[in-house]
């Protein structure tokens, strides 16, 4: 009977631990997508923003 519980705490930690580093790995993922993201939409921002500034003082 003690034999079964810790096979199956143990087998619960090791699907713990691995949906804790599924996540972590997940977060990091989509952190690096979103920096991936901010990154070109400021780069095409500074590209365009003197021509929309221009085009404001034109006015």
């Amino acid at each position: 009977m003690v034999f079964f519980v810790k096979l199956y705490v143990g087998c619960n930690l090791q699907s713990l631990f691995g949906v804790w580093v599924f996540c972590f790995f997940f977060l990091l993922a989509m952190r690096l997508f979103n920096y991936a993201l901010m990154g070109s939409c400021l780069l095409t921002f500074r590209s365009k923003k003197p021509n929309m500034f221009r085009r404001w003082k034109f006015k």
